[in-house]
């Protein structure tokens, strides 16, 4: 390795052939942007708005280079494609703000869209600048309240000049100077679309295509923070770097309900929405890296709670999940971050909102049982689960996730020197740790179990759910807890086996091996899985089962969603969030465990 490789060199070396920014999933995106640039062989092919539960693109093409194309490279911050006439570089300069420059006389041509694609239009031009305005019909989802999105899009022209065509509104020329060079600088916003405002941004950035590109590397150093990518195999170092691209890629400072903090999307091209289920998963790398960014993936969640307290399922630009909410989990992620920062701030900032949290949990999912329960599987996230197939059910996850929020409430009102709080909040705890003994404990088995709400017997399928309480300080002794772990979770016929923890048992007589929630192995039931072997001193058992998952995700290689628990085969999207936070959190927990 050079000696002077820097964190951006040493992660463009080894995505070297694993950059293709080519459509929606991976978009070309740097500075947390809500808009990606996808390319294909002369130009951009498309522009994807990616604000929303579905993205929108603008295509194609989007940007039409004229010449006879020979190749391309792409790296982390830099697009190259190379013409027998010159060459075209593109580079992020900025939020949702992008620079093209081309030698050798390359004519490009902006094409807004198709004329079905563009509801209307208006456009200006001052000096070099050139702005539209536009609104686009939101066909992607009918969820979505606004039926069209207004998106602007601006042109600085540094180098070169425009051609307007006056019969058709939706085409632009860009012609190069006299020494064949051409350099633009544009800005494109959704929702917010003051020009005034974009004009300003543009003048705030150094218009040069070098100090761009350099910007793009210090945004990159300062997004991945501490992470770390060292590894003896090539193809663990690459899926190292590809989770560490694909963090920082999910991640987007988006208009709306999502401005001000940085969102992180499950997956920018299948997810572009801000999940609670899954932002609390990423909180597992993401307080690695840019600092604001774990404290922003909670506080967005509970800075947009509904009045009542609830907490959204998840959060986009313009609107939210209206029916169900998601696992209490904000408050066990969040506490984890402030007791490793002693973030004194951030824990004043997330106790009003948890205790109003906790109270809509404890109101409007109450039972007759005196714990919460659910009838949506949605809200437990494992979405077709069969523990709910015979109806709702108090499910031993979700009481379990509002425990632990309950008790990370001490902790916050400790730190903020609130002890009438954190003396309720205590009261409260152990109240609830002992009902959940009453009601969710089988002692026969020595295994806690879901209760089904019509008729109070215990639901037969045995799931990691049934674990979970052991990670909460509930009247259970040390040698039953154990024991518990011993005989179930480590029963190579339940949950121990080659590809561990699948979300059901697999000698359940439901057990499907690739069946969404009904069988394989999802990366946040691993990792809590994980946390249970490891709060109870099963070091040796921990170790194995985090280097088995820790190859299982390396083989794959390509951050998948969730796993098939008999093949290991990777399923559903691809660069997917949590896959790539578990990744890179067992790599330095395992390099820590020495």
């Amino acid at each position: 390795m050079p000696p002077e490789e820097d964190a951006v060199d040493k992660l463009c070396r080894i995505l070297e052939d694993h950059v293709h920014y080519v459509d929606a999933d991976r978009s070309f995106s740097l500075f947390y942007s809500d808009i990606g640039l996808g390319f294909d062989h002369g130009g951009i092919r498309r522009l994807y708005l990616h604000y929303n539960r579905e993205t929108i693109d603008l295509g194609s093409p989007f940007l039409e280079l004229e010449g006879t194309f020979r190749s391309s490279e792409m790296r982390l911050n830099l697009v190259t494609q190379a013409f027998e006439e010159g060459e075209a570089r593109f580079t992020f300069c900025g939020h949702d703000m992008w620079m093209m420059e081309t030698t050798g006389n390359i004519v490009a041509r902006f094409l807004i869209g198709e004329d079905d694609q563009v509801f209307e239009l208006t456009r200006s031009c001052e000096d070099d600048d050139i702005h539209y305005l536009l609104q686009i019909p939101n066909r992607q989802t009918h969820r979505d309240p606004d039926r069209t999105v207004p998106v602007a899009i601006r042109l600085r022209f540094l180098h070169g000049k425009a051609r307007l065509h006056d019969d058709d509104a939706l085409r632009l020329d860009l012609l190069p100077d006299e020494d064949g060079s051409l350099l633009v600088a544009f800005v494109v916003r959704v929702l917010d679309v003051d020009e005034a405002a974009i004009v300003q941004r543009l003048d705030g950035v150094d218009h040069t295509f070098a100090s761009s590109l350099q910007s793009s590397r210090d945004w990159i150093n300062t997004a991945i923070g501490g992470l770390d990518f060292d590894a003896d195999d090539e193809r663990e170092e690459v899926a190292l770097a590809r989770s560490a691209a694909s963090m920082i890629l999910n991640a987007s400072e988006a208009p709306g309900y999502l401005r001000g903090r940085v969102a992180s999307f499950p997956s920018r091209g299948k997810y572009p929405c801000h999940f609670l289920w899954d932002g609390c998963f990423h909180t597992l790398a993401l307080d690695m890296m840019d600092r604001r960014l774990s404290p922003d993936t909670l506080l967005l969640l509970t800075e947009n709670l509904r009045t009542d307290g609830k907490m959204a399922h998840f959060l986009c630009s313009t609107w939210m999940r209206p029916t169900a909410s998601q696992p209490p989990l904000v408050g066990w992620f969040g506490e984890r971050i402030c007791r490793q920062r002693k973030d004194r701030k951030l824990a004043e900032e997330l106790l009003d909102p948890l205790l109003a949290n906790n109270r809509w949990w404890l109101h409007q999912r109450m039972s007759s049982y005196g714990l919460i329960y659910t009838s949506d599987p949605l809200e437990t996230g494992w979405d077709d689960t069969p523990r709910l197939d015979a109806g709702p059910i108090i499910p031993c996850c979700m009481n379990a996730y509002l425990l632990l929020q309950i008790q990370a409430c001490v902790y916050f009102a400790e730190m903020a020197g609130r002890e009438d709080v954190a003396a309720d909040c205590r009261e409260q705890a152990a109240a609830y740790g002992q009902r959940m003994m009453e009601v969710l404990y089988d002692e026969g088995s020595n295994i806690f179990r879901d209760v089904l709400m019509r008729t109070g017997h215990f639901v037969p399928v045995e799931t990691p759910a049934c674990f979970l309480p052991l990670l909460t300080d509930l009247p259970l002794d040390s040698e039953k807890r154990r024991g518990m772990i011993r005989d179930h979770l480590l029963d190579p016929d339940r949950f121990h086996g080659e590809v561990p923890f699948p979300s059901v048992a697999y000698n359940a007589y439901c057990y499907q091996s690739g069946g969404w929630w009904r069988g394989p192995s999802w990366p946040p039931v691993m990792y809590l899985m994980l946390e249970v072997l490891r709060q109870h001193s099963f070091q040796s058992e921990w170790r194995e089962r985090a280097e088995r998952i820790y190859r299982l995700i390396v083989k794959d290689c390509h951050m998948r969603e969730y796993f098939d628990s008999e093949s290991g085969e990777g399923k559903g999207a691809y660069h997917q969030g949590w896959t790539s936070a578990l990744l890179l959190r067992l790599h330095a927990e395992l390099k820590e465990a020495g």
